[in-house]
């Protein structure tokens, strides 16, 4: 069934090897696209944003990040010889399941949390006032100046 795409494949390959050796030994050089070019230029201008070891951690997911840090041991016994994943996905259905009341416990440990991080935070800003801030504002920046796209008429 791949038989007669791979031998088009073969000779296409064949051919642009050809053609490609004929064009430098005529002296023409290797370029990269443009977009390429763009793209490499735009990651070296903005490079890896560093971020301080030292800074507070974000408490992570929520309500429910909490329920399955809280639960964790108990789904990984259950979930024993079964992929990662299935550990989530069993949380999340047990989860799906609580009442309101039965979610609230975990509600207030992350809201706690979250109080934690923001005092943590400020007093980190306070002692390192050139460190950055962790990033949201700045996504919602980017947000902002990116024109919004046009939707195409039909047939055009």
């Amino acid at each position: 069934q791949k038989k007669p795409y791979q031998e088009k494949y073969e000779t296409a390959k064949a051919k642009f090897e050809k053609d490609m050796t004929a064009f430098l030994a005529a002296g023409g050089e290797k370029q990269k696209g443009v977009l390429a070019l763009r793209a490499e230029k735009r990651k070296a201008k903005e490079g890896k944003k560093q971020t301080d070891p030292n800074a507070p951690k974000r408490p992570a997911g929520g309500a429910f990040g909490q329920y399955l840090a809280e639960m964790r041991p108990e789904f990984t016994k259950k979930c024993a010889g079964q992929p990662i994943t299935a550990i989530t996905k069993l949380a999340s259905e047990e989860w799906k399941k609580l009442s309101d009341s039965q979610k609230k416990p975990y509600e207030t440990k992350y809201a706690k949390a979250a109080e934690e991080y923001k005092k943590a935070m400020s007093e980190y800003k306070q002692s390192n006032p050139d460190a950055e801030d962790d990033g949201e504002e700045e996504a919602e920046e980017e947000q902002k100046a990116q024109p919004k796209k046009r939707a195409r008429k039909a047939g055009a």
